[in-house]
This record gives structure tokens, sequence and C-alpha cells, in this order.
């Protein structure tokens, strides 16, 4: 009879404990799941998005600065006519005045030069866009860093508990079984005192890995800005192959980041006519090159046989001529000399 209500008060936790489960609504989330939600519902993100948006708006103000600034007044009046009076209040008088009047105004302004103020504070209005930028990237990164604790420590919580389960139910086996023997006389007292001991303390566990689950959620449902009453499901199988899939993605990215690097580098290279252009040019200017080599060296070796073989063109007889060279000279000079002279007469 003591077994039955010890197992009835089990029950009782058990059914209350799954009764409190199911009147929460159950939302299995994956951790990219948690990720996207935070992006978009998470309030530390959104506030950082409003503080990017207001730099971004402080960058079109400080732009506005370039900006010619318009002005339009325009006043209307009346007046009315005027009583005139002379000494001690006699001869009185009404001078007719025009009566409506009006006024417009427009006023242009442009800045011309400023010393480089605008400039500076459109500047100072990017830098600050800049570190909303890296304050929301920061503030991110923390509430991913969080997320992902709180989940690797349901995953865990949750093995623990299904531990727990089964050390208790094989506890509560053991403890039949030695109840039956010690009604046999088999069993000692002590040893079905000691495994209740025991069990208690699975169940004070399991007590208190329940109690971790329920902050940790409590924790997952502010940052998701979820309801009160959600009650978040993990699955460490898929985390896993979460983590898998996450790794193939990251490496076919990686290959395909590389494959469009390249492709980029090549298309921005030369083209490939003007490289056949460019090399067929450098051919033929080689090509020339070896022509006049070849020329260079023909001539060198011609004048070298005629200056063997002409003694009178040596380079030695340019400076110091042969004396036959200079009777020739002479005496063409002397015969030109003669013609011209018979001509004259």
């Amino acid at each position: 009879m003591k077994t039955f209500f010890k197992t009835a008060s089990l029950a009782t936790i058990c059914v209350s404990f799954a009764g409190n489960v199911l009147a929460q609504q159950s939302l299995p989330l994956s951790l990219e799941q948690m990720f996207e939600l935070a992006e978009t519902q998470n309030r530390d993100l959104a506030v950082m998005d409003l503080a990017v948006s207001e730099a971004e708006e402080g960058i079109q103000v400080a732009k506005s600065g370039r900006l010619p600034d318009l002005d339009v007044n325009l006043a209307v009046s009346y007046l009315g006519n005027a009583n005139v009076f002379a000494r001690e209040w006699k001869d009185f008088q009404v001078a007719h005045l025009p009566h409506f009047g009006n006024n417009f105004a427009f006023e242009a302004s442009q800045i011309i030069y400023s010393g480089g103020a605008v400039t500076a504070s459109i500047d100072l209005a990017k830098m600050k866009r800049k570190m909303a930028l890296l304050s929301k990237e920061e503030m991110r990164e923390n509430v991913r860093l969080m997320l992902a604790g709180c989940y690797l420590q349901l995953c865990q919580l949750q093995n623990e508990q299904k531990v727990y389960e089964q050390n208790i139910a094989q506890t509560q086996q053991l403890i039949d079984e030695i109840n039956a023997k010690h009604a046999q006389g088999v069993a000692l007292k002590n040893d079905v005192t000691r495994h209740e001991l025991q069990l208690k303390g699975y169940e004070l566990a399991l007590t208190q890995i329940s109690n971790n689950r329920e902050v940790l959620n409590h924790q997952l449902v502010i940052a998701l800005a979820l309801s009160e009453d959600t009650h978040i499901e993990v699955n460490p199988l898929a985390l896993i192959q979460e983590g898998k899939d996450t790794t193939k993605k990251q490496a076919i990215a990686s290959s395909e980041r590389d494959v469009t690097q390249s492709e980029q580098a090549w298309q921005s290279e030369v083209p490939i006519a003007q490289l056949y252009g460019t090399a067929q040019a450098q051919a033929l200017l080689e090509s020339m090159k070896e022509i006049y080599g070849i020329l260079l060296l023909v001539a060198i070796g011609a004048w070298l046989f005629a200056a063997l073989f002409h003694p009178a063109i040596r380079p030695i007889n340019l400076f110091h001529p042969l004396f036959t060279t200079i009777r020739s000279s002479l005496s063409m000079d002397m015969l030109k000399k003669m013609r011209a002279e018979k001509r004259s007469e």
C-alpha cells in the first residue's frame, strides 16, 4: 500500500508538470530560426535600427546646408481715418487716409564659402552613422551569443532531464523489487530506505532542471519578444545537422566567392583581341630589330672588305691621304680651270 501511494504521488507530479507544459504554447525553434526572429523582434536591435535611421537622417540634414535658403513674407494691413483736433479740442476734422496696405518680401540666400563647416558637419554625421552601424553589429553579436548560450544550455538540460527520468524509472522499479524481497524476508528495510532516498535525490535534481529550463525559456521569450506562455522546444540532433549544413554552405560560398573573384580578375584584364594585337606588334618589333642588326653587320663587313682591297677609302687616309690621291685631285682641278678659261674666251 505504501508503494502504491508513492507511485501515485510521483504520477501526480509528472501529470501536473505535463499539464503545465501543455498549457503553454509549444514552439519548436532551431538556432538559425532564433537568429532570424531576433533580427526582426529583438528590442535592443530595434533600438539600434532607430539609431542608424537617426544617423542617416542626420546626414541628410547636414547635406541640406549646401542648399539655398528661401524665405517668403506676406503682410496685409488696414488703416482707419485720422481724427484731427485743434487746441482745447475744437475744430474737429477727419483726415481720409488709404485704408488697405500690403507688404510682400522674398529672400533667397546661398552659402558660398563657410570655411569647410558644412563639409565637416557632413563628415561628422557620416562618422556617427558608422558608429551606429558598429554599435548595431556589436549588439547583434551579443544577442546571438546570448541566444546560442541559452539554446545550448537548454539542449544540455533536456538531455539531463531524460537521463534523470530514466534513472527515476529504474530506481522506482528497483524499489518495487526490493519491497517484494523485503516482504519475503530476503532484503532489509535499510535497502528500501537507501533507494528511496536516492529516488528523492533524483526527483530534486529533476525539479532543479525543470526550474532552470523555465528560467532559460523566459530569457529566450524576452529576447525574442514572444508571448509569456510560449514554451520553446530545442532539438540537439537538429543543431548538429544544422552545424553540418552551415559548414557545407560556408564551404560552397567560399568556393563560389573564389570563382567570382577569378572571373572578375579575368574580366578586369585586357581583352583577348588587344592582347593578340600587342603580341603581334611586339613580335614585329623584335623582327625589325633582328633585320636591322643583320643589315648593320653586312654593312660593316662590306666596308671592311672594301677597305682591304681599296686603300684609298681606309679611315687613316681621310686624315693622311696618299700622294696619288692628291695628284689626281690637283689634276682634276686644273682641268676644270682650263675648260672654264676656254669657255670664257
